[in-house]
């Protein structure tokens, strides 16, 4: 799971860099270029920007699938360890009402 993510992150990261530099081009292009070539920059940008949708949306849905998948798992040992899910909790509070009180 944690390299899958890396990897989408890192694409997420390119599709974005490449979006940032055709935008650049864009603007450079728009009042010195023909209308040709600011078409394919804009397509160019067009296509980026669709690239990096994608890599959003293969991420919420990972991040969805792993985040039900822990939800599940927690709530199968809870429902088998109850006594143990309580004591955790209780100390989980107890460690978070501590913390705050020494603000």
């Amino acid at each position: 799971m944690g390299r899958e993510l890396a990897q989408s992150a890192q694409r997420l990261e390119n599709n974005l860099r490449d979006v940032v530099s055709e935008i650049e081009q864009l603007l450079r292009t728009v009042g010195t270029e023909s209308a040709e070539q600011v078409t394919d920059a804009k397509d160019r940008l067009g296509q980026h920007l669709a690239e990096a949708r994608a890599e959003l949306d293969r991420i919420r849905r990972s991040a969805a699938e792993h985040t039900g998948a822990a939800a599940k798992a927690t709530d199968i040992l809870a429902h088998q360890h109850p006594w143990t899910a309580v004591g955790i909790a209780a100390a989980a509070g107890a460690l978070v009402g501590w913390l705050l009180s020494r603000r």
